[in-house]
Order: structure tokens, then C-alpha cells, then sequence
């Protein structure tokens, strides 16, 4: 899963980079308000999930082990 995640970032984000599992994508600034939306959209595909806007908290997505975590919570 964690593999998968960090393609459909890397996708998103148009960048290679190096990550690590409690890397802050928001705070290093890979991730902006712009590429959140696409990335919930990318992972919502992919994982065959629907995150809801109106409970997201925006650490659910802030590293990739947040995100494995919401995507489990959500399957």
C-alpha cells in the first residue's frame, strides 16, 4: 500500500522525491491546497474509498502513514 501511495503522490505533485513514512507533505511544501484536492480525489480512486470534506482533517493526509491510516479506517 505505502508503495502505491507514494506513486499516486509523486503523480500528483509532478516531482521525484525522496520520502520518508512521517515525511509533513504540507509543511515541506510538497503538498498545496490545489494538489490536496487532486491528491483526495487520486487516493479515493485508487483505493475505492470516499473521504469526506466535511469531517477532513487535513493531518489525515499530512504524512504517508496518516494516509494509510485513513485509507484503512475508510475500506
Amino acid at each position: 500500500m505505502e508503495d502505491k501511495i507514494k506513486k499516486i503522490i509523486q503523480k500528483t505533485i509532478s516531482k521525484k522525491i525522496n520520502f520518508k513514512k512521517d515525511m509533513d507533505l504540507i509543511q515541506s511544501g510538497f503538498l498545496d491546497s490545489f494538489s490536496i484536492l487532486i491528491l483526495i480525489a487520486n487516493l479515493e480512486k485508487e483505493f475505492k474509498i470516499k473521504i469526506s470534506l466535511r469531517n477532513f482533517d487535513i493531518k489525515s493526509i499530512s504524512t504517508i502513514k496518516q494516509i494509510i491510516k485513513l485509507i484503512k479506517k475508510l475500506s
